[in-house]
């Protein structure tokens, strides 16, 4: 037996098994759903080298030794093992790549991080790890390192001289100094995370914030630097307790993506004047949100589906340069009095 099949013993009542020596893969759902499941083993001389996606998710086993062969752990494969509390990866672990929140909602406390591990542009393998407060990294792996104020950074180019990419926080953070070599916030890094107060240096290379970076966390005030280029689809999204968010003058900003600071509660803000894109309900259930102001220099074209539902605004000028208005954009704005068009509007097309 080399493969143990797509749902192969999906939603049984087993509770243990012993994987065969030869068994090179366990596909997608295998053991998934199996909630009498509380223990699977694999001998030492395990030729397993895939874990697939959803392997083992809602299984109740409390500890697994991952075998020293396998180079892949797919997404979600120990996702809503709450009873899992440790995961062992031995000094000789080929595992070069962990899926998106493979071990979300678990109770492990403690994770290596082999030799060999680079999730090259991963969604993050870290998220839903709530109960995770040490990280310990192989002193061979050059593309992560863990800072001592909580948070891990990664180089896909072990050659390159710094990190330049922050991909996790500890939860239990409250204020971070983002260094200032970092160029982007990666995928899920703050994610219902504790932090308050997060301050970028003056000289931030950060050019990106990534899809849900500061989701649901507590984050209450930022500044964005000014080489940040996109914020990403729901980066801020659903930050009850942010009230400010600020851009220097020189922002480069030009894209705000889907969802990205729906349900904050931002009371102003002013567009950097290189934004050209604000998405589709970017700002949607921002009732706090009262003034929203563009510079004479908006370089806007468009403002998509839903992007200020629910907010409370009173008034608008719509930059010159905008061509669309897209569906719903202002729908169930109740306290907007005043939509303004420029002169030298080149607006075409207003939605539904």
């Amino acid at each position: 037996l080399q493969i143990i099949g797509n749902k192969a013993f999906y939603q049984t009542n087993i509770q243990k098994i012993e994987i065969p020596n030869n068994v090179k893969e366990i596909r997608e759902n295998a053991f998934s759903q199996c909630h009498n499941l509380q223990s699977v083993e694999f001998s030492e001389k395990s030729k397993l080298q895939f874990i697939g996606d959803f392997a083992f998710a809602n299984a109740k086993i409390q500890t697994i030794v991952i075998p020293s062969h396998v180079r892949s752990i797919g997404k979600s494969a120990f996702q809503y093992c709450i009873n899992l509390q440790t995961v062992e990866i031995p000094d000789d672990s080929e595992l070069n790549f962990i899926g998106y929140s493979a071990f979300c909602s678990t109770k492990i406390n403690k994770l290596r991080i082999p030799d060999y591990l680079n999730n090259k542009n991963s969604d993050n393998f870290l998220l839903g790890m709530s109960s995770l407060d040490s990280i310990e990294i192989s002193p061979f792996n050059k593309h992560y390192t863990y800072l001592d104020n909580g948070i891990l950074l990664y180089r896909e180019n072990s050659e390159n001289i710094v990190y330049d990419s922050l991909i996790y926080a500890d939860k239990k953070v409250e204020n971070i100094t983002i260094p200032p070599y970092i160029k982007e916030i990666g995928s899920s890094s703050f994610q219902e995370c504790s932090v308050k107060n997060v301050e970028f240096a003056e000289d931030s290379q950060c050019e990106k914030i990534g899809q849900h970076a500061f989701k649901s966390s507590q984050i209450e005030k930022i500044i964005i630097p000014a080489q940040v280029k996109i914020i990403e689809s729901y980066a801020f999204y659903n930050c009850k307790k942010l009230q400010s968010v600020d851009f220097p003058e020189d922002s480069k900003l030009f894209s705000i993506s889907d969802n990205a600071f729906c349900g904050t509660s931002i009371k102003e803000i002013s567009f950097p004047s290189k934004v050209q894109i604000i998405g589709v309900q970017s700002f949607s259930g921002c009732k706090q949100l009262q003034s929203i102001e563009f510079s004479e220099q908006s370089e806007l074209i468009s403002i998509c589906d839903y992007a200020f539902v629910s907010s409370t605004i009173k008034q608008i000028v719509i930059p010159s340069k905008v061509k669309q208005i897209c569906g719903f954009a202002f729908s169930c704005c109740a306290y907007l009095e005043s939509v303004e068009f420029l002169d030298n509007s080149e607006c075409c097309i207003i939605g539904n």
